[in-house]
């Protein structure tokens, strides 16, 4: 399906607090992390009401502000030989990897009920998601994110400015589980990763499990309706911030 003509509901004016959301489908890492950064500076002047994006990145490493180089186990060479992009960036935490088959969240709003609730919503409603596949996680703050008997499944990590976040969540659907050993990842040298494919030897449609985090998504604060917009309709929107650049699938 092309993310771009992904059918939604919810055409109607925006009530007060609708939670906006759009799946991208695939996009580049660095488009997406320019689109954030100027749909934040429009959440905070008040041009834009931001909303959640959900989507997934061609293979990339990300080193948080804290991440340690010596965390990213391949060369340079050999990582863009592979094809991947390494990105350093400003929210939380050390090293991760984004790639196809793993379904990532942007929440670009206004942070209600303090930065580790907030965070905390992001991962309730990725522990229902995987409640709704029959698949048990649970939280660990000393090694934050989503972890299984099998390993860990989801990782987050923010960056507020001004009240309002960027970056998100990142929830192992079907990603290929070889491109970890490029890293430590989080700087957790113990403990393995896994996904909903390893777990039960299939995977739904990303875009599926896409509409079931949204659903379950409830950021702290007064309740907000959902509505689910196509990437042409989000953006129309945001003031004048524009959708990112697409990658190949």
């Amino acid at each position: 399906m092309d993310p771009k003509r992904t059918p939604c509901t919810g055409h109607n004016a925006l009530k007060p607090m609708d939670l906006l959301w759009t799946y991208l489908g695939r996009a580049d890492y660095g488009s997406v992390l320019e689109t954030q950064r100027s749909l934040r500076a429009a959440v905070i002047s008040g041009d834009a009401p931001g909303g959640l994006l959900l989507l997934e990145h061609p293979p990339t490493i990300t080193i948080g502000r804290h991440g340690e180089k010596k965390n990213v186990l391949a060369a340079p060479q050999v990582l863009s030989r592979a094809g991947f992009g390494v990105h350093h960036i400003e929210r939380g935490g050390d090293v991760t990897y984004h790639g196809p088959g793993q379904l990532v969240g942007y929440p670009v709003m206004p942070v209600t009920g303090g930065v580790h609730r907030f965070v905390m919503s992001l991962g309730e409603a990725a522990q229902k998601t995987l409640a709704d596949l029959g698949i048990d996680a649970t939280w660990d703050d000393h090694r934050p994110g989503l972890w299984t008997k099998q390993g860990k499944i989801a990782a987050v990590g923010l960056h507020v400015s001004r009240s309002v976040a960027i970056h998100g969540i990142a929830l192992n659907v079907d990603p290929d589980l070889t491109h970890y050993q490029h890293i430590v990842p989080c700087g957790f040298a113990t403990g393995s990763v896994t996904s909903i494919r390893a777990l039960l030897g299939a995977a739904p449609d990303l875009a599926e499990v896409a509409d079931r985090f949204a659903a379950h998504f409830t950021p702290p604060g007064p309740p907000l309706a959902t509505l689910r917009l196509s990437v042409e309709d989000f953006f129309a929107r945001q003031s004048s911030v524009r959708p990112p650049d697409f990658a190949d699938s």
